[in-house]
């Protein structure tokens, strides 16, 4: 059996909060109800006792934990599982720490969040890079609502982003603008020509499997990995030949014009 009673202060006089005494396992735990009313201090103590006796783990109150708890469990559980790179997770994390440490986590909801965005904001920081650190700390407190440590899950709303970038250099035109640069940035755009987007696309435009891709060129998104898998002119010219090649008969789609079919199919529809 368990017991109610209130701390005594250096002057002798019991304190305002009920506290509580249970046995686990024959061991005695005293623990703040957080309360100073003994109604609910005894509900407090029979929802303790009901877990001892069926077994259930003794959760902690979940107002008492902090940001700063869970932020470690989330490092934890990065660590273990191997699904997020810790350095790349480190580099969103850090502004969450600074903004959020100490602070009780059943505390943060939209306004704080609010707040946090209002700030990384006036810090120069793209809504993009905002999104992925706002993706971290909801990864975060969904580990700590399944870990037990978290009662509800506060609504985060994201930012509206940039749209992507658009175009595409084709290689003639990349060489016609390098050719004018001076021969040391020649070699230096050279190599910082677009590898990683050039990659993209030529290997789905070469069949090989998304997922595979993604893999190969280290995303870890489909919504990153589609901002890099840019659709050309001469992509949309190859698809209209095709199509026309298709719906007209015609054996070798590639002896059409995309451009001429285009503008007399859209003479044909006025």
């Amino acid at each position: 059996m368990g017991s109610l009673y209130k701390q005594k202060s250096r002057d002798g006089t019991p304190g305002r909060v009920w506290w509580a005494k249970y046995y686990v396992n024959g061991r005695a735990v005293r623990e703040s109800t957080g309360t100073e009313k003994r109604t609910e201090a005894e509900r407090f103590m029979k929802a303790r006792e009901g877990c001892v006796a069926t077994g259930q783990p003794i959760l902690p109150r979940a107002d008492r934990i902090r940001y700063d708890e869970v932020a470690q469990d989330l490092r934890a559980y990065y660590q273990t599982t191997g699904r997020r790179d810790l350095v790349e997770a480190q580099t969103r994390l850090k502004h969450l720490d600074r903004y959020f440490t100490g602070r009780r986590i059943a505390s943060v909801g939209p306004t704080e969040v609010n707040a946090y965005v209002v700030e990384r904001q006036t810090e120069g920081a793209a809504s993009g890079t905002i999104n992925r650190e706002l993706a971290t700390l909801s990864r975060m407190l969904r580990l700590a609502y399944e870990n037990g440590k978290l009662l509800r899950l506060p609504m985060i709303r994201k930012l509206k982003e940039a749209r992507p970038r658009q175009g595409f250099f084709e290689y003639d035109q990349y060489e016609a603008v390098r050719r004018h640069l001076r021969p040391h940035l020649q070699v230096a755009t050279a190599i910082a020509y677009d590898f990683r987007r050039t990659a993209v696309r030529n290997m789905v435009n070469r069949g090989v499997v998304e997922r595979v891709a993604m893999t190969v060129t280290g995303h870890k998104t489909r919504a990153v990995f589609d901002r890099y898998h840019i659709v050309s002119p001469a992509d949309r010219e190859d698809v209209a030949r095709k199509l026309t090649g298709i719906i007209s008969g015609i054996t070798d789609p590639s002896a059409l014009d995309a451009r001429a079919v285009t503008r007399e199919n859209s003479s044909t529809r006025l």
